[in-house]
């Protein structure tokens, strides 16, 4: 039995090709970019090339798992930035509720001097 067999029986083989699909589009974008230097340029497209030519890949995925796994991310990036908003909106009120007695206590400072 060989390495991809086992990854495609443990239903990994999806999820490491949308990973690998999601590195690709990543490159791709970081290689667009005007920021990167030309030797981070070409150290990017060696280290693809050396990721593309190691070891065995998993074959015969499950075409039906790969929407699954797709939606599984989907559905961690929704919560995860529901988790984000809310701690957002918890350290926004914790702000303005700062911002409110502060205030208060420059207004009675106010009306304690007239």
């Amino acid at each position: 039995m060989n390495q991809g067999e086992i990854v495609e029986n443990k239903r990994l083989g999806t999820a490491l090709a949308v990973i690998q699909q999601q590195q690709q589009v990543r490159d791709e974008a970081r290689l667009r970019s005007k920021k990167l230097t030309l030797r981070q340029k070409e150290r990017l497209r060696a280290q693809r090339a050396e990721a593309e030519s190691a070891g065995p890949t998993p074959t015969g995925i499950n075409p039906g798992a790969a929407e699954a796994f797709a939606s599984y991310l989907q559905e961690f990036d929704r919560e995860q930035k529901a988790k984000q908003r809310r701690y957002t909106e918890a350290a926004r009120a914790r702000r303005a509720a700062a911002r409110e007695a502060s205030q208060n206590c420059l207004d009675r400072g106010t009306n304690g001097a007239a």
